[in-house]
C-alpha cells in the first residue's frame, strides 16, 4: 500500500493523472481509520494530501503521525502550522 502510494505520487509529479493518487489517499485514509496508531501511514497520507494540494488534510495527517509516534510537542506544532490562504 505504501509503495503504491509512492509510485502514484511519482506519477503525478511526472504529469500523470492524479486519480491514482486520489485512490491511494482513500486507501490510506481507510487504513488509518482502522489503525490510528500507524505513524508511518499517517506520514505517508500527509505527503499524499500535500501532493493533491489538500494542505489542511496534509497538516492534520502530519499531526496525527506525530501523535502516533508519541511526539505530543511535535503533534501540537504540526497542528498549529495551518496553511495560509492564497
Amino acid at each position: 500500500m505504501l509503495l503504491q502510494a509512492r509510485i502514484s505520487s511519482a506519477q503525478v509529479a511526472a504529469g500523470a493523472d492524479g486519480s491514482a493518487l486520489r485512490r491511494q489517499a482513500e486507501a490510506l485514509q481507510t487504513w488509518v481509520a482502522n489503525h490510528p496508531t500507524d505513524a508511518v501511514v499517517w506520514t505517508a497520507l500527509g505527503q499524499v494530501w500535500a501532493r493533491l494540494e489538500q494542505p489542511l488534510r496534509a497538516v492534520r495527517a502530519e499531526a496525527e503521525g506525530r501523535y502516533a509516534m508519541g511526539d505530543l510537542t511535535g503533534a501540537r506544532a504540526a497542528a498549529h502550522r495551518s496553511p495560509r490562504p492564497r
